[in-house]
């Protein structure tokens, strides 16, 4: 019965963040750089300057976050992408210095691990979207998985069941926490964050 309960508080709780997420997650995917990405005439240019602004936000955020929620993902340490993010802006030419000199978000340490945990949902969350740019992307500019195409394809085949480890811990941490609110609230920071971000020049 006891399992039951929980399993109700967390799709209860899941079901809350998602809808009062919603308006800051839509906003971000209505971001001119985010729109410029994923448009038919889009270029490689295009794409470089969302990476670009992506390693800037990614980075920063590992560097805080990952730290915080060690003890609470088991497999926190094969889920950083900064690596992935260089690898990709070095096949598109950039070299180590420019890369080392990109600008950075100034990523606020989470004051507990529920709000790292709500930055961590936007940012897996975006991992999990990433194969559907992914191949979006193959087909307009022909980037690869391969070589400059690591990063949308973090991954691989095993994006489904990273999500559903990753959004179990997270769940079961919320619930057993009463986290719900404190949560929610740090993912729609984020979502606004990440916005405002790749808003900047």
């Amino acid at each position: 019965m006891q399992q039951q309960t929980g399993s109700t508080e967390k799709d209860v709780f899941l079901a809350e963040l998602r809808t009062v997420t919603t308006p800051s997650h839509k906003a971000l995917e209505a971001n001119p750089y985010s729109v410029a990405l994923m448009a038919h005439e889009t270029t490689l240019d295009n794409y470089a300057t969302y990476l670009k602004k992506l390693y800037g936000f990614v980075k920063p955020y590992e560097q805080q976050v990952y730290p915080i929620l060690a003890n609470r993902i088991s497999d926190i340490a094969d889920r950083s992408k900064t690596a992935l993010l260089e690898s990709d802006l070095k096949a598109l030419g950039f070299s180590h210095e420019q890369i080392a000199a990109l600008p950075q978000f100034n990523y606020p340490t989470p004051h507990s691990q529920a709000q790292a945990f709500g930055a961590m949902y936007v940012l897996e969350g975006s991992t999990l979207g990433g194969s559907i740019i992914y191949k979006r992307l193959n087909h307009l500019i022909q980037i690869d998985k391969a070589t400059n195409g690591k990063y949308f394809t973090a991954y691989g085949e095993t994006s489904g069941a990273k999500w559903k480890t990753f959004i179990e811990a997270f769940a079961n941490y919320v619930v057993e926490n009463n986290a719900q609110q404190e949560t929610i609230q740090s993912a729609v920071n984020t979502f606004t964050a990440m916005d405002k971000w790749l808003s900047e020049a």
